[in-house]
């Protein structure tokens, strides 16, 4: 599922279940340097989580990998599509609540301000 902010929105929240075994990922247009922070509310140890670069290489293959951090905040490093990725650890469906916010988002249909004339 692509995550898109509404206009002069810097934030979003999804809420959904996973069965056991279950995957849901989400992809995110951000620009390098991006500040982006994530918080995952779900119960302990239920949901692993990923986060991958749209560029992997050697040096940076992804920013998290199966982990069960609930939590990452930090400027991104590349431009492009990110993916967050939810797989459900639980013996029974877990509903997680994925809040995410972004600064200095670019409004892609804005035009610039007039030039001022003297």
């Amino acid at each position: 599922k692509d995550l898109e902010f509404a206009p002069g929105s810097y934030g979003q929240q999804v809420e959904a279940n996973l069965a056991p075994g279950q995957g849901q990922v989400y992809t995110l247009h951000l620009r390098q340097g991006q500040l982006m922070r994530m918080n995952l509310q779900a119960p302990a140890a239920a949901i692993r989580l990923s986060i991958y670069v749209p560029s992997p290489h050697p040096t940076l293959p992804y920013i998290l990998d199966n982990s069960f951090d609930q939590t990452w905040a930090g400027p991104v490093p590349q431009s492009g599509y990110y993916e967050i990725v939810l797989i459900g650890q639980s013996q029974n469906p877990v509903t997680y609540r994925l809040a995410l916010a972004v600064d200095n988002l670019i409004d892609q249909g804005a035009t610039p301000p007039p030039e001022p004339t003297n």
